[in-house]
């Protein structure tokens, strides 16, 4: 006789919240992106403006950090 395999209550519940995780998952991985903006403003001061003396390269990573902090 064979067994019938019964859908078991973690499956049911993870099919239930998929898009919960899947939100979850999104909004994770922009914080942590939005952590990383002054690490990358710095790396791009220095790689980009500090070269070449750029105003306008300085000015329009300075306003994309702050909206990102805004954010």
């Amino acid at each position: 006789m064979a067994a019938v395999k019964s859908p078991s209550i973690i499956g049911s519940a993870i099919k239930t919240a998929r898009g919960t995780f899947i939100v979850v998952a999104l909004l994770s991985g922009v914080a942590n992106l939005l952590a990383l903006t002054g690490s990358v403003y710095m790396m791009q001061i220095y790689d980009r403006v500090m070269s070449s003396h750029s105003v306008p390269t300085l000015v329009a990573l300075s306003i994309i950090a702050a909206w990102f902090y805004l954010i």
